[in-house]
C-alpha cells in the first residue's frame, strides 16, 4: 500500500470482510480519500456503518487494510456531544490545542483559536459557555476541537443530525471550505443526506444490506 499512499491520497480503505460471530457485517468495501476531498458514506441503519467506523479507527479486527501515511492524522468527531458544558467556547478550543500540541506556545494556540473561530462562525460566541449555545454552534465547537488537533483526515459521524436544513447546510458548507483551503480530506458518515447539501460532496459511497 506504500506505493498507493505516495500519491495525493490521505486515507486508503480496503475491507475484504468483517464478521461478528457467524454474521457477515461488511464485504468488499474499498475507497480512498484525496487532498481537498469530501466523501459521504451513506448507510441506512443495520448496514454496518458503526462497524465500518470501528474498522477505520482500528477498534475492531477485520480482513483487509486501512492505511495512511505516518504523518496523516485522523480525527473522529462523534455524533454525541463530548463538550464540557461549563467551559466557554474559547477555553474548549484553547485547551484542546494546548494539550494536543505541548510544543506550541500559548500565543500560537491563541492565534489558532481566533483564526479557527472566524472560519467556523464562532467569533461572536467565544466567551459564551457551551451550555448557552444553539445546537448548530455546539456542533461547530465540537468540530473546532477536532480541527484544533491539526488533523489531515477528518471523520464526522452524523454532523447534521438534529439540525434544521439551513443550519446543516451552512455547517457543511463551512466544512467544505476548510477542507478545500487546507488540503485536508473529510469523511462524513450519515444515514440520511439532505438534498441541499449533496452538491458539497465529491463522491458518495452507499452501503447496502448484503
Amino acid at each position: 500500500y506504500s506505493t498507493i499512499l505516495r500519491r495525493c491520497i490521505k486515507l486508503y480503505v480496503d475491507i475484504k470482510e468483517k464478521n461478528i460471530g457467524t454474521r457477515r457485517i461488511l464485504r468488499n468495501i474499498s475507497f480512498k480519500t484525496e487532498r481537498g476531498e469530501m466523501l459521504l458514506i451513506l448507510a441506512p441503519s443495520g448496514c454496518g456503518k458503526t462497524t465500518l467506523l470501528k474498522c477505520i479507527l482500528g477498534e475492531t479486527h477485520y480482513s483487509g487494510c486501512v492505511a495512511r501515511n505516518a504523518n496523516e492524522k485522523l480525527i473522529y468527531v462523534a455524533q454525541e456531544s463530548t463538550l464540557n458544558k461549563r467551559e466557554t467556547v474559547y477555553n474548549s478550543l484553547f485547551y484542546t490545542g494546548l494539550l494536543d500540541h505541548p510544543g506550541s506556545s500559548n500565543d500560537e494556540i491563541r492565534e489558532e483559536v481566533i483564526n479557527l473561530s472566524q472560519r467556523l462562525g464562532l467569533a461572536n460566541v467565544l466567551n459564551n459557555e457551551i451550555a448557552d449555545l444553539s445546537g448548530g454552534q455546539a456542533r461547530r465547537t465540537q468540530l473546532g476541537e477536532g480541527l484544533m488537533r491539526r488533523c489531515n483526515v477528518l471523520m464526522l459521524d452524523e454532523p447534521d443530525s438534529g439540525l434544521d436544513v439551513s443550519t446543516a447546510h451552512f455547517l457543511l458548507t463551512d466544512v467544505r471550505k476548510i477542507i478545500s483551503k487546507e488540503h485536508k480530506s473529510c469523511i462524513v458518515v450519515s444515514h440520511n443526506v439532505l438534498p441541499e447539501t449533496l452538491h458539497l460532496y465529491d463522491r458518495v459511497l452507499i452501503l447496502a444490506p448484503d
